[in-house]
C-alpha cells in the first residue's frame, strides 16, 4: 500500500540507501499521478452523468437556470466543450420527441447567453449542421428540424435544399426498402414534398411506403391545412394517442367506451412523430408502456389488454419504474 511504500521510504532516508530510494521515489511520484488521473475521470464522468441529467430531466426544470448551469460549468468554455456539449444535446433529440420543445427553448436560451467569456455562439450552427445532414434517418431528427425552423434557426431554402438531394433524380417507386424506410422520416415536410412534385399526390405516394398512404391521403390534397396545424401542435391530432400519451385515462376511458373499442386488436394510428415505437403497429397497451403512462396501462391491464414480450422493451423505454 502506498503507507507500506511511504515507510520504506523513510528507512531508506534514514540509512542514506540512495539507489533504493531513487526507486521508491520514483514509485510515489507515478502512483500519485496514477491517483490524479484517476480523480480527473471520475470528475469528467459525474460532468458527463450530470449534464444529460440535466437534458432527460428538463421538461421538469426552469429553463433560465438550467442555461445558467450550463453556462457556467466547463460545457460552455471551449469550442471542444461546446462541440461536446452539442453531441449530448442531439442524444436526447434522437431519444424522445417529447423533450423537444424543453430541448429547443434551451437552445434558444443558450444562444442568448452566448458572449466573450464562451463559445455558445457555435452550438446552434453546429447542431443545425449535424441536424441538416442527418434529415433522412431518423423522424424525431426532422420534427426537431421544423421546431428550430419555426425559431428561425433553419432557413425554408436549407430544408428544401436537403429534399431536393432526396427526390431528384429517385424513382418514383423504390423497390428497395431502405430507401423507403428512410423516406417516413421526411413525412413532416409532406406540404414542401407535395408542392415540390406539381401537387401530384400520386407521385408523392409513390415515393413512401404503402404503410403510409392511408395516413397521406387523410390530409392531402384537399386537408393541408389541418396538416400543417397537427405539425405545428408538435403532437398528433389522433385523440387516441393523444390520450395515452398524455396518460389522460379519462379521456381514453371515454372514447373507446364511446367507440366500443376492441382493446385486444386496435393499435395506435399512424403518425409523423413516433421515433422509437413500431408506427401504426403498435397496440394501445404497448404505447401506453413506451410513454411511461402508468394509469392507462393499468386501465388497460384490469380490462384484459394483452401484453407480450415487446412490452418489456416498451416499459424500459418509458421510463415509469411501476409499469418495469
Amino acid at each position: 500500500s502506498n503507507n507500506n511504500v511511504q515507510s520504506l521510504k523513510n528507512i531508506a532516508e534514514d540509512l542514506q540507501i540512495e539507489v533504493v530510494l531513487a526507486d521508491i521515489t520514483n514509485f510515489i511520484d507515478d502512483y500519485e499521478k496514477r491517483l490524479q488521473t484517476i480523480d480527473d475521470q471520475q470528475t469528467l464522468i459525474d460532468s458527463i452523468n450530470d449534464l444529460f441529467e440535466t437534458l432527460y430531466t428538463i421538461k421538469d426544470s426552469n429553463i433560465d437556470a438550467t442555461k445558467v448551469k450550463i453556462i457556467e460549468s466547463q460545457w460552455s468554455q471551449t469550442e471542444e466543450d461546446v462541440q461536446e456539449l452539442a453531441a449530448f444535446i442531439l442524444q436526447a433529440i434522437k431519444t424522445d420527441n417529447q423533450l423537444h420543445p424543453y430541448l429547443a427553448d434551451l437552445l434558444e436560451a443558450l444562444d442568448k447567453g452566448a458572449d466573450e467569456t464562451n463559445k455558445l455562439s457555435i452550438l446552434i450552427p453546429f447542431i443545425v449542421q449535424k441536424l441538416l445532414v442527418s434529415i433522412r434517418d431518423n423522424q424525431l431528427i426532422s420534427s426537431f428540424i421544423y421546431i428550430l425552423h419555426k425559431k428561425g434557426f433553419i432557413q425554408k431554402e436549407d430544408i428544401k435544399f436537403e429534399l431536393e438531394k432526396e427526390f431528384q433524380g429517385r424513382p418514383e417507386k423504390s423497390s428497395i426498402g431502405s430507401r423507403s424506410r428512410a423516406s417516413e422520416s421526411l413525412l413532416i415536410f409532406l406540404p414542401e414534398i407535395f408542392e415540390m412534385n406539381g401537387s401530384d399526390l400520386d407521385k408523392v405516394l409513390n415515393y413512401f411506403s404503402s404503410s403510409s398512404h392511408n395516413f397521406i391521403k387523410s390530409y392531402f390534397p384537399d386537408k393541408i391545412d389541418k396538416f400543417i396545424q397537427m405539425r405545428d401542435s408538435g403532437e398528433p391530432d389522433d385523440l387516441i394517442a393523444k390520450a395515452l400519451r398524455a396518460d389522460d385515462v379519462d379521456t381514453f376511458q371515454s372514447i373507446i367506451t364511446k367507440n366500443e373499442t376492441n382493446l385486444v386488436n386496435e393499435v395506435v394510428s399512424y403518425n409523423i412523430f413516433e421515433g422509437y415505437v413500431p408506427n401504426g403497429e403498435t397496440s394501445y397497451i404497448n404505447y401506453a408502456a413506451a410513454y411511461g403512462s402508468l394509469k392507462c396501462f393499468k386501465y388497460l391491464l384490469l380490462n384484459h389488454a394483452s401484453i407480450n414480450e415487446a412490452t418489456f422493451s416498451f416499459a424500459i423505454f418509458g421510463g415509469n419504474i411501476e409499469i418495469v
